[in-house]
């Protein structure tokens, strides 16, 4: 975004600059906005009325200072949506289009729609390419050292080989997540800890698998886990609301997805509906891949199975066209790959959706010829997170794949 320095009237007549509407202070600690005022720095006892009557119509850039942080809010037009990165000028540009209708008349710090999150509303209804999670009671996420008190996500984790010497219980961190901060406690005591129903997860991430939290495991390698696809989505819920200012000020989201490796010991702590439903499905994932990727060691004799519940990928099947597919590097950084084997000459179209299924990027790939092809695809404006990738023909091939976006 251009920027002036020194004589005001030449910086305000430059076509180039784009100034805001309103300014104002954001304090990190308390999570609060304060400060507000008209960009024409004159004071008027009427600005709070002129900036409700015009927040749905502006959007807020975080900048963060040296000495403090400050939200500039702009009026949502082409000049400056032209200056933000392609996911958040599309996010914006919907939220804009559709902000008559769906948030119309409510406050920034409202309750979002039930069921949907920012990200929804901003790109009208989700469509049918999400994660199914699973929700755990409360005792099963007692095995799990997982807890809920007061709006934040509680996780514990054993320290080896370290004992209370008081109590000689087991101690473990204990960290605390939710949209203000994460909290961090050391050598805390576990009460009835079962070493024999604990299980680590491979990964954490937030609802929509934008960041990592932690991996506690330093002997695998955390990443080719992260997009392995067949890891289980235990979605842990803090109770606490995410409003459209919580996404304005980039607050966490408050809650957490929790990723399982799905063994017999993490199993045993679900249900048996549940459990028996996973495995079927692991069948089927495992029987479909060993069919249709490039470079699977996997076997499958006859027909596949067909079980598909919580495994985005054991759909995937011999279709219509594609033969064999494989997606690499993945995790990626700026660009993957899409390797085809194709029975026939097709047209291919990639998305890439959001963990709840809202569309963010979309690629026509185009005409592929029959045989073994490869197409070089850029994730260029998506941040970094885990992601569903879907794989269409105009046969009627639909294929999904979890992929990684790395820093």
């Amino acid at each position: 975004m251009s920027t002036g320095t020194g004589n005001w009237d030449l910086v305000k007549d430059s076509v180039n600059t784009i100034f805001p509407s309103f300014f104002s202070t954001y304090d990190t600690l308390t999570n609060q906005i304060s400060e507000l005022d008209e960009f024409n720095m004159k004071w008027d006892y009427s600005q709070l009325q002129n900036f409700n009557n015009k927040k749905y119509k502006m959007v807020g850039l975080w900048l963060k200072g040296s000495d403090a942080n400050k939200i500039f809010w702009y009026d949502i037009n082409d000049a400056i949506l032209n200056e933000l990165n392609p996911e958040d000028k599309k996010r914006i540009k919907d939220y804009a289009e559709i902000n008559n209708e769906h948030l119309k008349g409510i406050d920034l710090n409202a309750k979002l729609p039930e069921g949907k999150s920012f990200e929804e509303v901003a790109n009208g209804s989700a469509k049918n390419s999400s994660i199914k999670t699973i929700t755990l009671s409360e005792v099963q996420l007692a095995k799990l050292l997982i807890r809920v008190a007061n709006k934040t996500i509680f996780q514990q984790i054993p320290i080896p080989y370290q004992t209370d010497k008081k109590t000689g219980k087991p101690l473990a961190i204990q960290i605390g997540f939710n949209k203000k901060s994460d909290e961090i406690k050391l050598y805390i005591p576990l009460d009835n800890f079962d070493s024999a129903t604990y299980v680590k997860p491979v990964w954490l991430s937030d609802d929509l698998g934008k960041w990592a939290k932690a991996s506690f495991d330093s002997s695998i390698n955390v990443l080719e886990k992260i997009s392995s696809y067949n890891l289980i989505p235990v979605l842990v819920k803090s109770g606490d609301d995410y409003s459209v200012m919580d996404q304005l000020t980039r607050k966490q989201r408050p809650d957490i997805i929790f990723w399982y490796e799905p063994t017999e010991k993490f199993l045993k702590i679900l249900d048996n509906k549940t459990a028996n439903e996973i495995r079927n499905d692991i069948a089927a994932l495992t029987c479909n891949r060993s069919k249709i990727t490039f470079n699977n060691d996997s076997t499958c004799e006859g027909k596949s199975v067909v079980s598909c519940n919580y495994f985005e990928a054991c759909q995937n099947t011999k279709s219509k066209a594609i033969t064999k597919y494989l997606v690499f590097p993945n995790p990626a950084k700026d660009n993957f790959n899409l390797k085809l084997d194709l029975k026939e000459e097709c047209s291919v179209v990639v998305y890439i959706f959001a963990l709840n299924g809202a569309e963010l990027k979309q690629f026509p790939v185009g005409k592929m010829k029959q045989g073994i092809s490869q197409k070089e695809l850029s994730s260029d404006g998506i941040t970094p997170g885990l992601y569903l990738l879907r794989i269409t023909t105009d046969k009627g091939d639909v294929f999904n794949e979890r992929i990684l976006i790395k820093e």
